[in-house]
């Protein structure tokens, strides 16, 4: 049998940790020959010694040792995170069924039974060493994505920041989002334009890049739109024109745009959570509502809503990720379980959204949401 070679082994290093001198010199010979390189121990303190000081990309361990055994070893290993995808191979003398069985139960990947068998030896090497590189490439991606989506999510802080102003000395604002990896696709902001106040939440299809990108072209056509001269709901048509014509088939956008004057709100639901306003004690949902932005030739006007806003009352907007939380036992929060932790957080006083996040937290019992999270706080404070 040709031996592999040398070029395709260059760089891979084995560790043989085995207190019988002259193994080690068998498999050594063999290893290197193939064009391996080779470190070597006899029990495993050196083996922890080794592995901390060098990069192994194939572990051979005999597992009959002084003091301590392979097995042990290996456990111990897998429950280090740079060791738990390390390729483990056992050698032993056993039998070969039992080998492999003990081999699975420890953590080890393989065995090679006594005596060395040089062409079994590096198949297996071989077999592993596919395996480390096509390991480590996978890996080299996942950490080029995460530093992507750390810059993306720099990117999209900028673009969706966290918001806290009072407008016109009457209304205190509160914007929050929260995605449910490092970037995502709700949206959220308040903004004044021509002594009235605007307020957006939207939800859009999916998680991550995609869901922020379509999450990108909401905020590009929405600061498109003129500042002046448009109603509420001309304003909401060509919102909903501008990005049909650049969505994706089978991605749609919810979204709750309202515009706050003097004492009242008019609002645009298009296929979004009811948001919750709060008064007098009581929390209800604000009705009403209209399409998504849906590539779908469907046959339904666009209508908007009025709600006058007494002193103290106090409007919630979410999106389903809140009222869609799940708790350890898998049950759904629901919008009534929302409603009574939106209620508990204005009357416990101080920052509602900060008070809503720690009794979400407390419901999925320290797990983290499997959605993004926005909010949007509206305090009527004189």
């Amino acid at each position: 049998m040709s031996l592999p070679s040398r070029d395709e082994n260059f760089n891979l290093v084995i560790l043989i940790i085995d207190d019988d001198i002259n193994n080690i010199r068998l498999l050594r010979h063999i290893l290197t020959r193939a064009g391996y390189t080779v470190l070597s121990g006899y029990n495993t303190t050196e083996a922890r010694n080794i592995l901390n000081k060098e990069q192994v990309d194939i572990l051979l361990l005999d597992i009959h040792m002084p003091l301590e055994t392979g097995y042990s070893l290996c456990q111990e290993l897998r429950g280090i995170e740079k060791f738990q995808l390390l390729p483990i191979i056992f050698i032993t003398s056993i039998d070969k069924e039992t080998g492999l069985q003990y081999a699975i139960s420890y953590g080890g990947d393989d065995f090679i039974h006594k005596p060395i068998q040089r062409q079994e030896l590096l198949a297996k090497v071989r077999a592993f060493s596919r395996i480390k590189k096509l390991q480590d490439a996978l890996l080299e991606q996942k950490l080029n994505y995460d530093r992507e989506l750390l810059m993306a999510r720099k990117v999209q802080e900028q673009m969706i920041p966290n918001k806290q102003f009072i407008w016109k000395e009457k209304y205190q604002v509160r914007t929050f989002f929260h995605p449910f990896i490092q970037i995502g696709g709700d949206y959220v902001d308040a903004w004044e334009i021509n002594d009235e106040l605007h307020v957006v939440i939207a939800d859009c299809t999916g998680h991550g890049p995609a869901a922020a990108l379509l999450g990108a072209m909401f905020k590009m056509q929405l600061y498109s739109i003129p500042k002046t001269g448009l109603s509420l709901l001309e304003r909401v048509e060509v919102l909903k024109e501008k990005l049909l014509l650049v969505l994706p088939t089978n991605y749609a956008i919810t979204f709750f745009y309202a515009i706050i004057h003097d004492n009242n709100m008019q609002y645009v639901n298009g296929g979004h959570p009811f948001p919750f306003i709060y008064n007098d004690g009581r929390v209800e949902e604000l009705k009403g509502r209209s399409t998504m932005i849906l590539d779908l030739d469907i046959d339904f006007k666009t209508t908007s809503e009025k709600v006058d806003l007494p002193k103290d009352s106090i409007i919630l907007l979410f999106t389903d990720g809140a009222s869609e939380a799940i708790s350890t036992d898998m049950k759904i929060l629901d919008t009534e379980g929302l409603k009574d932790i939106y209620k508990q957080s204005v009357e416990k006083g101080g920052n509602i959204i900060e008070n809503m996040l720690d009794d979400l937290h407390n419901f999925c019992g320290g797990i983290p949401p499997s959605d993004d999270i926005a909010f949007i706080t509206i305090q009527v404070i004189s």
